[in-house]
């Protein structure tokens, strides 16, 4: 949380870390899933392996095409930075409009729409082989000849 007193703006953001696997559409796609109640003017930016500069978007423009965040051929995200600005009050009371209660507002209003739905990403499980006749070295339990309980 930064309060700009130059600009009357208080800023909040938080960084969340990308899933590591899926392609960036992906990836981008899974954190509009987790953003859908926030507010439209949430700024997204996506930071990318390696040296490749981040990109930055609305969330409403990343809602309608989640590409504009991960261009094609780019290489794998890594995170992504969410932030909003909001005015700050700027009386000295301790009334509606006054500094502290619109920064306490701009906090708990970033943490309760933006930070607090959001899931932390878990891998798939594993998947099964697809050929049902590959047993993958398993043993199925089926005893073979010679086998404990054999009565032969």
């Amino acid at each position: 949380m930064v309060a700009d007193l130059r600009t009357g703006q208080v800023l909040t953001s938080t960084r969340v870390p990308a899933p590591q696997e899926g392609t960036n559409h992906r990836r981008t796609g899974w954190l509009v899933k987790q953003l859908a109640d926030a507010p439209a003017d949430l700024l997204v930016e996506a930071a990318f392996d390696g040296t490749s500069p981040p990109t930055c978007e609305q969330l409403q423009l990343v809602r309608a095409d989640p590409s504009c965040l991960a261009p094609a051929g780019r290489v794998p995200l890594q995170s992504f930075q969410l932030s909003r600005s909001v005015a700050m009050g700027t009386k000295r009371s301790g009334v509606r409009g006054a500094f502290i209660p619109s920064v306490v507002g701009a906090v708990e209003g970033f943490y309760g729409e933006v930070v607090q739905p959001i899931r932390p990403w878990v891998a798939r499980a594993p998947r099964l082989p697809d050929d049902p006749g590959d047993d993958g070295g398993r043993d199925d339990g089926a005893a073979g000849p010679g086998a404990p309980g054999d009565q032969t």
